[in-house]
């Protein structure tokens, strides 16, 4: 029978095992994994739900319905630096999943606690498991299950010597705990993750199961032999004590060599060489990362690349939800390198290497050139309304100058969840706003889309930012010290920066222009290659000459500042998709060959809408910013209870793209758009082609 399965916690040692359990199970038709940083596995059967911080889960409800939740949390004192941040994580989250697995009527809750958890210890640890438990049993009422296992086998990302001897020990030794201290004998990860699985389908489960139970469990064994007393021949005795000082120097030489291999994916650069891909730790963003017409994009993957080719290595670019999560995933060694500038502070060079250039980022004030009131000097700022994001850095370094200053500034605190800051800039440019604040890249940025902009106004001091890499990474370091300064005056490295924060990408001005049609009833000198086209591949070309004007005013020399060419603005990549030589672009023909080739793509893919209206506008959103965009927002609509065969629902998911709440939902498989544009692309193609349309143009 079909089920879903819930699991919390899945990049802990029994976490990942069970998940990658739960998928090769045919019993589980979808496996949705909460977790704060984002698992390296690809299955169909696999959604996975990032979240900044685990409060955030009610706030999913509506895609967390399952059969079967397992609660896999948990943490240790040490990793969580004191005791008030460890009970936040082993008895605060486990309490709020039993709540929300109540309030959904979840059928079975299966949950990783302590061997010898107890409300009435000394000990912290177990004092706070044994009151997690309790909470839990109070809340929820449904199939409750609690896993005690004992010393837990298998490969940790983090490296601890102690922990590693006693792993050893117990490997050569556990054949001693037989009996009543079988219960305390170590046991494989995997093991508990099978017997987990089996558990969840008990119609009757015990409520506490501990090691020597597991074990049994996870071979199928449901009915459990007698436990046998300590066997006297098996009593440790001096030999073994000898044996036990030996084992000792023993288990850190192999340690070591563990060590050694576990540096496959936490090594240095000759480690990543010889696995020959370089992992790097992104944002999604409008310059970091992004993904347009199907090709990545943004100014850190274009420098990614380049590093990762003089270095003989293939590329993998690995976007997470905020900073926090790319120190997380660093650490974890899902990635080698945080491609983003991380803002440097005294923890972050006690724990990491920073390389690559000296990003010095500050925060502007964003405002109009011709504002009648242009600020150039914070102390202008008093008596005039300021809007931000409620809760941003931006607004925290409002209300610090604001104190400074003695009072007087205007602020005006925006949800995150209404609007975000670019959107607050497209406002400002528009006149909707005076005044908002944004850091210098992301500005610098939004003014090659908003001439009108003044950015020159800063209001905090500028702040190192660097990429980082792991301690035990110099190599790597150096590696990407060096690129930079070896290219950071080439042109090529000149290009990247001109192409993201110089060269202008609108706002679009075709709106009320391209509306000229001659005598003789042209629209341009390529009305003949449209209609044969057009003739051949069962399309409009009156449609076609709309989008030509929108993509490049009827210019076949065009180039975008994204890299797209010709009179059609096709992507290299996606003319040789089509069976077109990328080289042949600047050929009109050619050109608008490739471009009906894709758009009848496109139309076929979407041909179960059946508005023909709304089919065209869909397929020209992805004609615009590529199909899987498309699809993202005709999920988040339908998810939303929307039609995603509606143009006009579909494309209020495009616009809320550009909200993380929306990209890095589960259903969205092609993250960050900045969709305002995809959006206005559509509007006025079909403005233009209905003008074409009522001028009498025949089809």
């Amino acid at each position: 029978m079909d089920q879903t399965a819930v699991v919390f916690g899945a990049t802990g040692l029994v976490g990942y095992d069970l998940v990658c359990e739960l998928l090769d199970n045919n019993d589980y038709d979808k496996v949705i994994v909460v977790t704060r940083r984002r698992l390296v596995l690809t299955n169909p059967k696999l959604e996975q739900l990032i979240l900044q911080d685990f409060a955030e889960v009610v706030q999913h409800k509506e895609i967390l319905q399952a059969s079967v939740y397992f609660c896999c949390i948990g943490t240790t004192i040490k990793k969580a630096g004191r005791k008030e941040a460890f009970r936040k994580v082993d008895y605060d989250i486990p309490f709020l999943i039993a709540r929300l697995a109540e309030d959904l009527q979840i059928p079975t809750l299966v949950v990783i606690s302590s061997m010898g958890a107890a409300t009435r210890t000394s000990n912290f640890y177990l004092r706070t498991k044994g009151e997690m438990e309790m909470a839990v049993r109070e809340t929820f009422t449904g199939k409750l299950v609690f896993i005690h296992p004992s010393l837990l086998l298998g490969y940790r990302n983090d490296y601890r010597f102690g922990e590693s001897i006693a792993i050893m020990l117990m490997r050569i030794f556990g054949w001693l705990f037989v009996g009543k201290l079988a219960r305390y004998r170590g046991i494989e990860a995997l093991d508990v993750a099978k017997a987990m699985m089996v558990i969840a389908r008990l119609p009757s489960p015990d409520q506490v199961y501990e090691s020597d139970e597991l074990r049994y469990l996870s071979k199928g064994i449901l009915n459990f032999p007698k436990k046998k007393s300590l066997s006297a021949t098996r009593r440790v005795n001096l030999g073994l004590l000898i044996a036990f000082i030996v084992v000792i120097a023993t288990a850190a030489f192999f340690g070591h060599q563990q060590r050694l291999r576990d540096l496959r994916y936490y090594g240095d650069l000759p480690e990543i060489q010889a696995r020959g891909e370089l992992r790097a730790l992104t944002l999604y963003s409008s310059t970091s990362y992004f993904i347009f017409r199907d090709r990545e994009m943004g100014y850190e993957y274009e420098l990614c690349s380049r590093l990762a080719e003089s270095l003989g290595l293939t590329l993998k670019m690995i976007p997470v939800p905020n900073i926090l999560a790319l120190k997380d995933s660093l650490d974890a060694g899902v990635g080698d390198i945080i491609a983003y500038n991380v803002p440097v502070t005294l923890n972050i060079r006690e724990q990491y290497l920073t390389c690559g250039r000296d990003f010095r980022t500050h925060q502007v004030l964003v405002q109009q050139k011709n504002n009648p009131e242009l600020v150039k000097d914070v102390t202008q700022l008093i008596g005039k309304e300021i809007v931000v994001q409620k809760g941003t850095m931006f607004h925290t370094r409002l209300l610090h100058l604001n104190n400074e200053l003695g009072g007087g500034i205007l602020i005006r605190a925006l949800d995150k969840d209404s609007i975000d800051t670019e959107e607050m800039i497209g406002k400002v440019a528009s006149g909707q706003l005076s005044y908002t604040i944004a850091d210098n890249v992301m500005a610098q940025f939004n003014k090659t889309y908003y001439k009108n902009l003044h950015i020159s106004t800063s209001i905090s001091f500028p702040q190192e930012s660097f990429w980082i890499v792991r301690k035990e990474a110099p190599l790597l370091a150096k590696a990407v010290n060096d690129w930079f300064l070896k290219n950071v005056s080439s042109s090529e490295y000149r290009a990247i920066n001109k192409r993201y924060f110089e060269r202008s990408k609108g706002p679009s001005p075709f709106l009320t222009t391209g509306r000229f049609i001659g005598r003789d009833g042209r629209v341009s000198p390529f009305d003949a290659l449209f209609k044969t086209y057009a003739r051949a591949y069962g399309l409009d070309w009156r449609l076609l000459a709309s989008v030509a004007y929108q993509e490049s005013k009827f210019d076949a020399s065009a180039v975008s500042w994204a890299g797209a060419v010709g009179l059609m603005q096709l992507m290299p990549k996606t003319a040789s998709d089509y069976e077109v030589n990328p080289d042949s672009l600047f050929d009109p023909e050619k050109n608008i060959l490739a471009a009906v080739r894709l758009i009848r793509n496109l139309e076929r893919q979407l041909r179960s809408v059946e508005s023909r209206e709304h089919r065209l506008k869909l397929v020209l959103a992805g004609f615009n910013s590529g199909l899987g965009h498309v699809l993202d927002a005709r999920a988040l609509a339908r998810k939303y209870g929307r039609n995603p065969d509606n143009w006009d629902d579909v494309c209020n998911y495009i616009l809320l793209k550009r909200h993380q709440a929306y990209y890095d939902d589960p259903v969205c498989k092609q993250g960050y758009l900045r969709g305002s544009e995809t959006a206005n692309f559509v509007t006025e193609v079909w403005a233009r082609y209905e003008y074409y349309i009522s001028k009498g143009l025949k089809k």
